[in-house]
């Protein structure tokens, strides 16, 4: 009997390992994009998973193609491109790059209505793909990666009903991000993204710091309510966030969410949702790669 029971326990010494399907929606309109996320996917594939990067093109002649990525990386192109050029955002945005002109400054905000429509404009082109949809569906991924700059991917995971995501931010932790994940921001110590600040602070800086965050709360609500002014009332099912209160239905829809930001920190923060009751993970990029 003894040499029995020991032959039971023998599986347990051989290592079980379990790799997954996962996807990551990557903004094509940028090379420092494309290869940031591409270091992502090649780091999850190289572990043993099975990875998939929509490359998602908002302009009909963006070509990121000489950024090298790994043959076990799978690619899927998405044509969500309206009409809008590379050379013609280039040429707008040349205008500005190089002068030290304030926010208020009616360019600026001529720059931002350019990027928004751009997103706006090309998840709608997304949406309407019903071959794209069809085909996201039918992957059944377990796990996917939404880029920062719009909430459109987390429609379309709720659509696709993939149980678990990550919102990949591929700088620091945007503040709006921070916001809707309950991650806390103190004013006094964390400025916006956009301020020229450390974390040390005179009166006039904290007082800065704060309008800057109530503004960016403020501009992505209103980003927010976007979609609902322009997509037909045939694709706002998958369309099923609350913009009056975003938080809420970000965890209500997708619960089983984590938030991963690029920077080398090395602690581990655990955070649990004010209200929602959610537990929460904040991780470092580096602790998503090992």
């Amino acid at each position: 009997m003894l040499p029995f029971k020991t032959l039971l326990f023998l599986p347990l010494l051989f290592p079980c390992t379990f790799s997954y399907k996962m996807v990551l929606f990557v903004p094509d309109m940028a090379n420092s994009q494309v290869l940031f996320n591409s270091r992502v996917a090649e780091a999850l594939a190289k572990a043993g998973n099975d990875v998939t990067m929509v490359m998602i093109s908002g302009m009909s002649d963006f070509d990121s193609k000489d950024v090298k990525i790994m043959k076990e990386v799978k690619l899927h192109r998405v044509n969500a491109s309206f009409g809008m050029s590379r050379k013609e955002l280039q040429e707008r945005q040349s205008k500005i790059h190089y002068e030290d002109i304030p926010v208020w400054d009616s360019r600026v905000r001529e720059n931002l209505r350019q990027m928004t429509g751009l997103l706006i404009k090309s998840c709608r082109k997304l949406v309407e793909n019903k071959e794209f949809l069809e085909w996201l569906a039918g992957e059944r991924f377990d796990l996917a990666f939404s880029h920062m700059y719009d909430i459109c991917p987390i429609g379309l995971i709720h659509y696709a009903k993939i149980p678990s995501w990550i919102w990949l931010n591929s700088g620091a932790l945007m503040d709006f991000v921070a916001y809707y994940m309950g991650v806390p921001i103190i004013p006094s110590y964390m400025p916006p993204i956009a301020m020229e600040s450390s974390d040390h602070m005179n009166f006039l800086e904290r007082t800065k710091s704060f309008i800057g965050h109530m503004l960016t709360s403020l501009l992505w609500k209103r980003n927010c309510h976007l979609p609902e002014k322009i997509l037909p009332s045939t694709l706002m099912s998958m369309w099923p966030l609350s913009c009056s209160r975003p938080r809420k239905h970000i965890l209500r829809i997708c619960p089983d969410v984590r938030v991963a930001e690029a920077t080398a920190c090395y602690e581990e923060r655990w955070k649990t949702a004010p209200r929602f009751g959610k537990s929460l993970a904040h991780y470092t990029l580096f602790h998503l790669l090992i």
